[in-house]
């Protein structure tokens, strides 16, 4: 066996006559995928898989030797980044003095390492080329009005997770306190409900069978208050798609079951398009907007109300067009709820097909969604409320010094206003038309918990029950947590020698897409620290290896150590956001962009996405990134002066970048030359700058917190990013 930290030199391949033969770095551990050894660069500070290497089984690395990215070994040096100056870092290292007389064909060799720990990591020199005159970075007047919590480790309870003599966690007592008990309990419901849908037979033939044919008998007597269906004799050659029951305990916080829910659901998948269905185009309410929304909210402190309600049966609430005719097969076990009309017993008895024509649309009908939301938006503006051209899902009504905004995600509504009587009324009213369910000061929404703090006005958003519930979903409960989401500098590429070339099975190839799919709901609602890890693993759904596999299990590993980790908005209402991009780093060559904005304190969207070109230097990837941060900057433009009597948008908003050459090309054609190649629709962003919409402005790297959806970084530097987007 070898020891960990031996040092190492690797073969450079296809090297020139003048160029270093060989490289060095420590021997980290065998990697699992592969006959080859893991290995630590330190100028790279990238762990890589190598097999042509040699060993000095002697010499092994020390500690403190090493230092990972955004990890330092002393007191921070105060730079002035008004005088950009350049890293400049004189350590060297030497090979054994035995290596010629051990082994005559070891090559030439090429020393890399970290900085000694004694020297400063950044001794000021001019930067060449330096672009005087770009507005600089200033914390103190374009700061986002408070004081940053330091960034700490995730927080994993040692009463929790208890790590034995094999290396396997076991679930231990978990001990509660305050500020965690709601969140535990939330947990407890979502652990539980596993199991929750049991199929309608042994439902109503078990021992809950009274609860269960209550269910039923509900949902059957409200199909048929709103006169949902009729009964007919089958048409020849007409299309009947069959429908099922879908049963489900509900628990409240406690876990305890609070109610037994049955839906009827149409199997709509049976339906044939432009035969018995058309259009089928619903929106629901943006993330982003919700998050705006809750941020401003929270921000205008007692003044606001932010509210919840849910409509029963919202997809029975609107009616089927005339020229679609949808027929459906009789629900199972429907006889021993209801006796059929005495005409159509005739007619079955004579051999006839008696089936159901829907005059409204069920749940799982193709159009049920579109003509719910056409029912809705139709009383909405019946009640004098206008629809949101940034979001169509989203309503909002003015009267006097009163506004009301209502938010709709199919049949929950979010209500932020600052009148408690025009809610009162609007709810009223909306109650004539179908029946509303109002749930009060909201505090769950939509899989997610809602945490407002009227003193510091802020508002959180966790998903703990969620993360739980994905987690007893895949086995990983009791997996080991880690700290960052993604291994630093890893390479999942296919050519990559670090990628197993087992392809996974079929089984395990769902697998694995579902998993991804479970956490896209995590990375686009609360957690913007997983938007990388799962935006790179995403491209791999077609052919996922083994190595994918694990990967993902990674991530899943860190949201097991973080998920009481909730993302904080409100506090004020600035506006500010922050573009990065990381130039070509992937074999792909494309670069990855990466964005944030914020409304006060918390980052309200965020993206980090593959650019779709391959581009020539980091200049013109960042300059590509900014097109797309500039794109929704408008969008949340357009959204609030929708909402100006919610905020005073003031402009231009600032964009900060970390590229001085991007900077200056964003404002003129002045290297034309060089930027000719780039596609037009690139430039979008100097129109931004020249309407006045962004103002774009230096931040150092070392403070761009969009760094962190652009590539898997150390955990230091993850870690503070992190809390600099407020997941906390």
């Amino acid at each position: 066996m070898l020891a960990f930290g031996a040092v190492v030199w690797v073969k450079v391949k296809d090297a020139g006559k003048l160029d270093p033969q060989a490289i060095d770095g420590y021997f980290v551990g065998y990697d699992e995928e592969s006959k080859g050894y893991r290995l630590y660069f330190p100028r790279r500070r990238q762990i890589a898989v190598e097999r042509d290497v040699y060993f000095d089984k002697e010499a092994v690395i020390e500690v403190g030797d090493v230092v990972f990215e955004g990890e330092t070994t002393q007191e921070p040096v105060n730079l002035d980044f008004s005088n950009p100056t350049v890293a400049n870092t004189d350590a060297t290292s030497s090979a054994p003095e035995n290596l010629e007389k051990t082994d005559e064909n070891v090559p030439e060799i090429a020393h890399e390492t970290a900085p000694m720990p004694s020297q400063p990591s950044f001794i000021p020199k001019p930067r060449r080329n330096s672009l005087s005159g770009l507005p600089q970075f200033d914390p103190d007047e374009y700061g986002r009005g408070k004081a940053r919590r330091t960034a700490t480790r995730p927080r994993v309870d040692e009463t929790t997770l208890i790590v034995d003599g094999d290396g396997e966690g076991e679930v231990d007592n978990v001990e509660e306190d305050d500020a965690l008990a709601s969140c535990f309990r939330e947990a407890v419901y979502a652990l539980s409900a596993t199991g929750d849908q049991p199929n309608v037979e042994n439902a109503i033939n078990g021992p809950e069978s009274n609860d269960w044919k209550s269910a039923i008998e509900a949902e059957l007597a409200q199909i048929e208050k709103l006169g949902t269906w009729e009964f007919i004799e089958a048409p020849n050659d007409a299309n009947i798609i069959p429908c099922r029951w879908v049963l489900r305990r509900k628990r409240n916080a406690q876990g305890e079951v609070s109610r037994y829910k049955a839906r009827l659901v149409a199997k709509g998948f049976r339906q044939q398009f432009g035969v018995d269905y058309t259009d089928t185009f619903a929106p629901t309410v943006r993330p982003q907007t919700l998050r705006i929304l809750l941020a401003l909210g929270a921000a205008n402190g007692n003044d606001i109300i932010i509210e919840q309600a849910d409509v029963k049966n919202a997809y029975l609430n609107a009616w089927m067009h005339d020229d679609e005719i949808v027929f459906m097969e009789i629900p199972k076990f429907y006889e021993l709820f209801r006796q059929h009309p005495e005409k159509f017993k005739q007619l079955a008895k004579s051999g006839k097909r008696v089936v159901l024509r829907l005059k409204r649309p069920l749940y799982g009908t193709k159009q049920g969604a579109h003509h719910w939301y056409e029912e809705l938006k139709k009383i909405l503006l019946s009640l004098h409320f206008k629809v949101s051209v940034a979001d169509e899902a989203t309503f909002y009504k003015v009267t006097g010094n009163d506004f009301l905004v209502l938010a709709a995600a199919t049949d929950d509504f979010t209500i932020v206003t600052n009148s408690r009587t025009l809610s009162t009324k609007t709810k009223s009213k909306l109650n004539s038309h179908f029946e509303l369910v109002d749930l009060g000061d909201i505090n769950w929404l939509l899989g997610v918990s809602v945490t407002r703090n009227l003193k510091d006005k802020t508002i959180s958003l966790g998903q703990q029950a969620y993360v739980e519930q994905i987690l007893a979903r895949f086995g990983l409960s009791d997996a080991r947590p880690d700290v960052t989401p993604m291994e630093p500098g890893a390479d999942y590429h296919f050519d990559s020698p670090s990628v197993s070339p087992t392809l996974l099975t079929p089984a395990e190839k769902t697998t694995y897409r579902e998993m991804i799919g479970s956490l896209m709901y995590c990375a686009t609602m609360t957690r913007p620290d997983i938007a990388f890890a799962v935006s790179m693993l995403s491209q791999f759904l077609e052919s996922p290896r083994t190595t994918h596999l694990k990967a993902v299990k990674r991530v899943f590993c860190y949201l097991l150590g973080t998920k009481h980790l909730k993302l904080v908005l409100g506090g004020n209402t600035t506006v500010v956001g922050f573009s990065d991009a990381d130039w070509a780093s992937q074999r792909h060559c494309h670069s990855i962009s990466g964005y944030a904005y914020f409304v006060g304190l918390g980052t309200i969207s965020w993206s980090a996405k593959k650019q779709p070109i391959i581009t020539l230097s980091s200049t013109e990837a960042e300059y590509v990134a900014l097109t797309g941060a500039a794109k929704d900057i408008l969008w949340i433009h357009k959204l609030l002066k929708e909402f100006s009597f919610l905020h005073n948008l003031s402009l231009p908003t600032t964009l900060y970048c970390d590229n001085q050459g991007a900077i200056r090309l964003s404002k003129d054609a002045t290297f034309h030359s060089r930027t000719k190649h780039i596609d037009v629709h690139f430039h979008f962003i100097r129109q931004t700058i020249t309407s006045g919409d962004v103002e774009l402005l230096y931040i150092p790297t070392e403070k761009m917190v969009a760094d962190i959806f652009t590539k898997s970084l150390a955990r230091v530097k993850f870690e503070r990013f992190r809390a600099e987007l407020n997941v906390m």
